[in-house]
Order: structure tokens, then C-alpha cells, then sequence
């Protein structure tokens, strides 16, 4: 399972505030990541930053961090931006930034482009291997 938890989404949307079609302005975590023994924290500064995504250089806005919680069969990359978790007999991949599906362009970095759907690709990818 590949789950984009964004704690502060940025998508524009020309939907009105409380229409059922609008994306939501946070991830609506009902327990899953608790139960995974994964906390998602709010990002500390809003706007872009570049991140590693699978070695992949790729470009968030307002990314979370991950944080792991006691009896997590989680691991979290060194930027927490990724959770890689083994669940039963599967396993999910758990990114804090659901902003990079539409992000394949420099987000204002001066930096330049990123690697955004070919990260996203790989890592779907993985999940079948």
C-alpha cells in the first residue's frame, strides 16, 4: 500500500470551503498511522523544500515528518519524510506530503525541476516486488 498522509495540504481547488468534492486541508487520520505505530507531524516552516524520495530528489510543499512510536514495525527515512512499514503479510509505504503527486516542477526552489512522479513510480514499483 503506498498511503500519502499530508498533514497540510496544498492543492487549490475552485470548489467552495465545505463542498463533499474538495480535497481535504489535512490527511483525516482515524488511527491507521497510531496503530502502525507512526505519528504525522505537522510541518514545522510551510512552502517547498527537496527531499529524498527513494534516492530520488524530489520536490514537497509543506511536507510532515514521520515519527515512530513504541512497537512500530515502521522504518523512517533520515529526513522523516517516508515510513516503510512491514504489516502482516504485506506492507505499506507512508509519505507526509501528498503535494508532490502534483509537484513535478521546481515549487519555486531555485534548485530546478525534480523527480516527483518517477519516485512515486519506483515506489509503487517496490510495493509489487
Amino acid at each position: 500500500m503506498l498511503l500519502l498522509a499530508d498533514p497540510r495540504l496544498d492543492w487549490e481547488s475552485s470548489l467552495p470551503i465545505g463542498d463533499k468534492r474538495r480535497p481535504p486541508f489535512s490527511f483525516p487520520d482515524t488511527g491507521l498511522l497510531e496503530h502502525w505505530g507512526l505519528q504525522l507531524i505537522d510541518p514545522v516552516q510551510p512552502g517547498p523544500a527537496l527531499r529524498d524520495l527513494g534516492g530520488r530528489r524530489v520536490v514537497t510543499r509543506s511536507p510532515g515528518t514521520l515519527r515512530l512510536s513504541k512497537g512500530s514495525s515502521c522504518r523512517v527515512s533520515g529526513d522523516s519524510l517516508v515510513a516503510r512499514c512491514s504489516l502482516g503479510k504485506g506492507r505499506a509505504v507512508v509519505i507526509a506530503d501528498a503535494d508532490l503527486v502534483q509537484a513535478d516542477v521546481s515549487g519555486g526552489l531555485e534548485e530546478g525541476g525534480s523527480e516527483n512522479r518517477e519516485a512515486l513510480a519506483a515506489e509503487l514499483a517496490a510495493l509489487r516486488d
